[in-house]
């Protein structure tokens, strides 16, 4: 926006000026004619008013248009870091980036997210133990899916599917089971997507271990927050 303030001042000045300019000849003409052949000054005054509109107008539109820029050249700047992030977390010398980078740009279209945040969640995929590029892609796009259905936060969600995922060794493939599972138990019971994939990263670990079973494990905490919800 700085970048484009003083241009256009500039040309608001050089219109003021001309309107000046425009006026006094009017006024010299005038001085040195008579009867009907005397400029309309009230011609030239509608004139000179349209191009300070002209100037006033132009100096708003560039400042939207600067700010618009300013505001993209920000969310590209975040979006490169994101993905410089999940360059490190991968092994580049057998994941193409380029592909990479097109998937996020293209679920980020699909889905209606911010490009960065959407990187940020490919991040916290590939943490999470999925590294591989296409098995990554599935798991993003189930927790770019499950967050916009549940109205979550992506990367809250990736979070703790990944870590349901990991506990009973569920491949991406899978994802979109598990993330049909707990909407099913978030609405048998009185609580969020949100709240219940939070409460099942927690505890599936240890449930997994103890031999329980995702469904049952679901079921019961769904069962518990709805016992909970009416005390």
């Amino acid at each position: 926006f700085n970048s484009l303030a003083a241009p256009l001042m500039e040309a608001e000045h050089s219109l003021a000026k001309f309107r000046k300019s425009v006026e006094a000849t009017a006024l010299t003409v005038n001085s040195k004619l008579s009867g009907p052949k005397d400029i309309d000054m009230s011609a030239v005054e509608e004139a000179s008013g349209h191009l300070t509109d002209m100037g006033t107008k132009a100096m708003i539109t560039g400042g939207v248009l600067a700010a618009g820029l300013g505001l993209a050249v920000n969310e590209a700047v975040k979006f490169e870091s994101a993905m410089t992030e999940v360059s490190t977390l991968v092994d580049t010398a057998t994941t193409d980036m380029n592909v990479l980078t097109g998937n996020v740009r293209e679920l980020s279209r699909e889905i209606g997210a911010a490009p960065a945040e959407t990187a940020k969640t490919m991040a916290t995929v590939i943490k999470g133990g999925f590294r591989e590029a296409a098995a990554a892609t599935l798991v993003l796009e189930g927790s770019m899916r499950l967050a916009d259905a549940s109205f979550g936060d992506m990367t809250d969600t990736a979070s703790s599917l990944t870590a349901i995922m990991n506990a009973y060794g569920v491949k991406a493939e899978g994802v979109t089971s598990v993330s049909d599972q707990l909407v099913v138990a978030s609405q048998m019971g009185r609580t969020t997507v949100t709240e219940l994939a939070d409460s099942m990263r927690k505890v599936a670990p240890l449930a997994a271990t103890a031999g329980v079973g995702l469904n049952e494990l679901l079921s019961a905490t769904s069962a518990l927050s709805g016992v909970m919800s009416t005390t």
